[in-house]
């Protein structure tokens, strides 16, 4: 921000827009397709959903038959629906909560990125601490910030190809699904 606004003398508001822009598409836009490609796995246990449920109940048969127990019974369904019917408004609520979250962490974003020195200055005046001491803070907080920046995206990147590695070894099935999968941002 910085560098654009004061090498280049973009404006500062156009300048924040676009940082957010691109931080939209390296941070939202991967969740959206990880979202994406689960919803499609679902769909597609939905549409074979009489497969689904043949195959559940061919599981389940053999459980009750090898341990001798009933899994499914009345009051196991009871229980079944109660949970979600408990649950649904939760996920509902976390889905809710998430967006909100969203919404105001780019608000705040947009103001740090606008006014980042000025609140910058403000926090160091208002800092109960000796000027060297303000400094070693500030590199050491800038030293973490740069790495967990850089680190765990790498280290996503590494977990993700050492795993698609071991699925195309191993034959699984869509190898590039499961890869996404811890590759995606948290």
């Amino acid at each position: 921000m910085y560098i654009l606004t004061g090498r280049y003398k973009w404006n500062k508001t156009l300048t924040a827009i676009l940082l957010m822009l691109l931080s939209f598409l390296v941070i939202l836009v991967p969740i959206a397709l990880l979202i994406n490609m689960m919803s499609s796995k679902i769909n597609f246990a939905l549409d074979h959903s009489s497969q689904v449920l043949s195959s559940v109940q061919q599981l389940i048969h053999s459980y009750e038959k090898r341990y001798n127990m009933e899994l499914v019974s009345a009051k196991n369904i009871q229980d079944l629906s109660a949970w979600g019917a408990q649950t649904l408004p939760r996920v509902l609520g976390a889905t809710f909560n998430s967006i909100i979250t969203i919404i105001i962490m780019y608000f705040i974003l947009y103001f740090m990125l606008v006014n980042g020195r000025k609140t910058e200055g403000n926090l160091i005046e208002w800092m109960p601490l000796k000027n060297e001491n303000v400094l070693l803070l500030r590199r050491e907080t800038n030293s973490l910030v740069f790495s967990n920046a850089i680190g765990i995206p790498l280290i996503a990147l590494f977990q993700g190809f050492l795993g698609l590695a071991s699925y195309l070894a191993l034959g699984v099935p869509e190898p590039m699904f499961w890869f996404a999968v811890p590759v995606s941002p948290p």
